[in-house]
């Protein structure tokens, strides 16, 4: 695992202690991270101007996380 991973996970262990997981138990995530995976449902998200339907949680975003074909200097809009 490498530094950018780990701190992802770290990240989600820290949202999971604080109880920031997302949606309501038994709603559908409307949003979640292309990276992590976490409903970012309500929730302050960075959405790529050049990747359809391409989000990132706030997380993700400050390390600089890729998913191909999204690429970390893409132009973003914070939503």
């Amino acid at each position: 695992m490498d530094e950018m991973e780990l701190k992802v996970v770290l990240a989600g262990l820290w949202n999971i202690c604080n109880g920031s997981q997302g949606a309501s138990e038994g709603k559908r995530a409307l949003y979640h991270c292309n990276y992590c995976n976490k409903d970012i449902t309500g929730k302050i998200r960075i959405k790529c101007a050049m990747c359809p339907d391409f989000d990132l949680c706030i997380e993700c975003f400050s390390v600089g996380a890729e998913v191909q074909p999204h690429k970390s200097n893409h132009p973003y809009r914070v939503m």
